[in-house]
């Protein structure tokens, strides 16, 4: 639900961890949502939060969205809410995968790390960068940040 959550709000993120998304279960009546949310994702001319929810609230997936945005039964953190710093978004979004998913974080930061290797722009610096701190915090056992939600 949270990582739903950050993505409806900061969807520019969906093409940076589309395949780790997709990979993972989701509550039940969720998957049509992911499904819409990467449909439109493709073809969107600009990842824009509002736009993603009006095309997702057309689509008849109003109640889905309120279930992933809803206060309860735990409020989001701070990393899934709009206002949000896309950075904050995305360190948030792959701190809570990797606990869902150590496994799979693992990979994404070799994969992150091999890109950067071989292509190294800022993008990939930063996705790396970023992925690599998510990994850490995991491995620290530092908590995810559901208690800053507000």
């Amino acid at each position: 639900r949270i990582l739903t959550a950050i993505l409806l709000h900061h969807p520019a993120l969906l093409h940076d961890v589309d395949h780790a998304y997709a990979a993972i279960p989701l509550a039940a009546g969720l998957a049509p949502l992911r499904q819409a949310m990467q449909a439109w994702a493709e073809t969107a001319d600009v990842l824009d939060s509002q736009a993603l929810i009006d095309h997702l609230t057309m689509s008849g997936l109003r109640a889905e969205i309120d279930q992933v945005l809803a206060a309860a039964p735990v409020p989001l953190p701070a990393c899934a809410l709009p206002a949000a710093m896309p950075a904050e978004a995305e360190a948030g979004w792959w701190h809570i995968f990797g606990f869902l998913n150590l496994d799979h974080l693992r990979e994404e930061v070799k994969l992150a790390e091999t890109e950067a290797a071989t292509n190294l722009t800022q993008e990939t610096q930063r996705r790396a960068l970023s992925l690599k701190a998510a990994l850490n915090k995991v491995m620290a056992g530092e908590p995810d940040g559901v208690d800053l939600a507000a």
